[in-house]
């Protein structure tokens, strides 16, 4: 579905519980930087009661290396209750992963990088969850999912503004 961001196109996804709880996502045409799409949303709407998981797979974004800060840098933004921006995120390193405040959560991809051939974009995983545990030992953990291993939130890091 494309809208108007600004004075750019955009493309939105949606995506519901009601259709499926887990699923992937990505970039515009990742693993190759999309030209043509400068900006994309993703709503993740989830039943009251239920949580959005986002781990990122891979994370490869041009970033512009003013003061540690995302500013000019292609990025996205996570966005929670009434469209209030939480953090920024951007540059090469894969984020933590992230649980939402409520049963929704909003990500924009934003690029502002002219040459998209530069960096690779990223994809990821989300998941709708209920009866999430409290975080312990530096994992996370949740009894909906069976995860693999438990994610050690102390060996990754993020740039954040």
């Amino acid at each position: 579905m494309f809208y108007k961001s600004g004075n750019r196109e955009a493309v939105r996804d949606t995506f519901n519980s009601d259709f499926s709880k887990t699923g992937y996502f990505n970039s515009p045409g990742y693993p190759y930087k999309s030209d043509t799409e400068k900006s994309k949303e993703f709503h993740f709407k989830g039943i009251p009661g239920e949580r959005v998981r986002i781990v990122f797979d891979n994370f490869n974004l041009y970033r512009k290396n003013v003061n540690n800060r995302c500013g000019e840098s292609d990025s996205v933004l996570r966005y929670e209750k009434e469209n209030q921006k939480v953090v920024n995120l951007c540059g090469n390193i894969v984020p933590l992963p992230i649980m939402s405040e409520s049963n929704e959560l909003k990500l924009e991809y934003r690029q502002a990088n002219e040459f998209p051939e530069e960096k690779q974009g990223f994809n990821g995983s989300y998941a709708f969850v209920t009866r999430c545990k409290p975080a312990t030992n530096d994992t996370i953990e949740t009894q909906s999912l069976t995860p693999k291993t438990p994610i050690d939130i102390a060996s990754r890091s993020s740039s954040i503004i």
